[in-house]
């Protein structure tokens, strides 16, 4: 079984994405015999909210929870995550969180990020940490 670990559905603020509704990224999957995708949000990213992405992310994702995968977008450094978490785990069904530090000005150690991570892992979701989002080096500023 193949599993793509890093796909994406959604906007991104500072390029277009391809294939990144359900259906593209179903189709390419298909075309290159990709099995199953963990996906998240990409205008979480950069959304002040990050929840208005995973609710985007659990509408585009509904029908095809057999090949993707949903990971949530939490930032800790935002007032109620501890509700988005609880929603995005219990009612949302995603199996995952991917932690953007950088994007969302907090440290890893941080107490907050330490226990969202914490309550995280005891309701069995996979922590992900994308090392980068963006390739710096094709940046003109």
């Amino acid at each position: 079984m193949l599993i793509d670990v890093n796909a994406y559905l959604g906007h991104f603020a500072f390029r277009r994405l391809r294939y990144n509704t359900a259906e593209e990224l179903l189709k390419l999957m298909d075309e290159k015999a990709i099995d199953k995708a963990i996906v998240s949000s990409a205008s979480a990213i950069t959304y002040r909210n990050v929840q208005s992405g995973n609710e985007e992310l659990f509408e585009e994702v509904k029908g095809h929870e057999d090949r993707l995968i949903p990971f949530a977008v939490i930032n800790p450094a935002y007032a109620g995550w501890e509700d988005d978490l609880r929603i995005c785990r219990e009612e949302f069904g995603m199996k995952g969180l991917r932690l953007y530090p950088k994007w969302h000005n907090y440290e890893l150690s941080d107490p907050r990020c330490v226990e969202l991570i914490n309550r995280a892992t005891e309701m069995g979701m996979v922590i992900s940490i994308p090392i980068r989002v963006e390739d710096y080096r094709q940046r003109s500023w």
